[in-house]
């Protein structure tokens, strides 16, 4: 099977209501996070056999990689915004399960 992946494009909604930088900051980390949850998740079904090589290429492929990059390109935009750094993410369950990915992206995903 080939490992190339199509290019999907989806953009990051931060929520309106967060307005300092370091609660979108924080927001952004929170999904980065709960991204990475969910790709072992599906990356531990994949190796137990639960779901097939096509299956898990395409998860990669249609969801994680482009939801990742629009995370990541959250960050880099935000960053880049002259105010102080943002706080380091802790492992807060709260709001990790506030976070409902379905939620937090737009486009093709």
């Amino acid at each position: 099977m080939s490992t190339e992946r199509a290019s999907v494009s989806v953009v990051l909604d931060i929520p309106r209501e967060l307005v300092t930088l370091d609660e979108r900051l924080r927001f952004c980390e929170v999904v980065r996070e709960k991204l990475r949850r969910t790709h072992n998740d599906w990356g531990a079904s994949y190796a137990a056999g639960r779901i097939s090589e096509q299956e898990w290429q395409k998860f990669l492929a249609t969801a994680f990689d482009p939801c990742n990059r629009a995370v990541d390109t959250a960050i880099l935009a935000l960053r880049a915004e002259p105010k102080e750094a943002a706080r380091a993410l802790a492992d807060d369950a709260k709001e990790m399960q506030a976070v409902d990915l379905s939620t937090c992206f737009t486009g093709a995903a």
